[in-house]
């Protein structure tokens, strides 16, 4: 039952995250180009959608482990815990080299990024506590409805919440910044 609700809070954060990102947009200037006529990719943008695509990979391949073992042989199985940890530190490994790059151009004026490119990398994180928010309200009601007549909550689940905060975190700034590219 958890889980349902875990993939529940996955798509209901998707979908915040998608309509900050457009918000986000909508406050940029607005681009005036010939019909037909569009943008070639930036750095920027190849290197989020990289990004988000290795991110997600790993990070659905670590959920896919916990999905189908179950929360508590991925907890009592070290063999299980630490292989989908590696795809979870991979992911993060994506997600820094990502920010790591995208921080480095920006405190450079070597013409990697234009004024449209910083104008989308300041909104990115616009989705972020959105969907942290309700990841964690998800959660909430997920465990208190399915532990309601133990009266406490078994350890795995609270440590499986951090880390689906930490992927929703990654995965809404990735998602801001590819989606803050796309054009009506």
């Amino acid at each position: 039952m958890v889980i349902l609700w875990l993939v529940v809070a996955l798509g209901a954060t998707a979908a915040l995250v998608y309509l900050a990102a457009r918000r986000a947009r909508r406050l940029q200037p607005p681009l005036e180009l010939p019909p037909g006529e569009s943008l070639p990719s930036t750095p920027l943008q190849r290197l989020a959608r990289l990004g988000l695509a290795l991110t997600l990979i790993c990070f659905s391949v670590a959920a896919g482990i916990v999905i189908a073992y179950g929360p508590q042989v991925y907890w009592d199985d070290d063999q299980v815990r630490l292989t989908a940890m590696g795809f979870m530190l991979a992911g993060l490994a994506a997600f820094a080299f990502v920010g790591a790059r995208a921080g480095l151009w920006m405190k450079t004026d070597d013409g990697q990024l234009d004024e449209r490119d910083r104008a989308i990398l300041s909104g990115a994180s616009s989705g972020q506590s959105g969907a942290i928010l309700v990841t964690l309200a998800v959660w909430q009601i997920a465990l208190a409805e399915t532990f309601r007549a133990a009266g406490a909550v078994p350890i795995v689940f609270l440590y499986l919440m951090f880390w689906s905060c930490m992927m929703m975190t990654i995965l809404a700034w990735l998602s801001g910044i590819v989606i803050g590219y796309r054009r009506n």
